[in-house]
């Protein structure tokens, strides 16, 4: 083949491959500042809750939480903290795990100290262990020693 040729072959492999690393990148951006704007409907979401139920939120309550019991404001509670983790486990698993990014999101600190004893005492057995993954469950205990 004549070298014109094949530099031409070799160009413009190079400029799809470049073409498609940018498409691909900016695509990933986008979905990444969508989900951005997903979780950041969820947190309205608990806002909006404990807004209206603002014991969700009050350390005294939260402390004395009873699992198994069915009283409303306990049973309300109980999925109030679902839904607040399952949000954290979202965040995890949109930023990889990277500690700063999911911190600068929400302050994961004060939302896991706030409702360790539900983490630690879920209502179902094993809820936690088999509802979320190891590397998830690790970085939630990083909070609570």
């Amino acid at each position: 083949m004549d070298t014109v040729i094949i530099s031409a072959i070799i160009s413009a492999s190079i400029s799809a491959i470049i073409s498609s690393i940018v498409s691909y990148r900016i695509a990933n951006k986008k979905n990444i500042k969508d989900e951005e704007g997903r979780l950041n409907e969820h947190i309205l979401v608990l806002n909006k809750i404990s807004i209206e139920y603002p014991y969700l939120e009050d350390y005294d309550f939260c402390k004395a939480w009873r699992k198994n019991s069915n009283d409303e404001r306990y049973l309300r509670y109980e999925v109030y903290c679902c839904i607040a983790f399952n949000l954290l486990e979202q965040l995890y698993k949109l930023y990889k795990g990277d500690k700063i990014k999911i911190e600068n999101f929400i302050c994961v600190k004060e939302l896991v100290q706030m409702h360790k004893l539900w983490w630690k005492n879920p209502t179902g057995i094993f809820e936690n262990i088999s509802g979320y993954n190891q590397k998830f469950r690790e970085y939630i205990e990083t909070f609570l020693k």
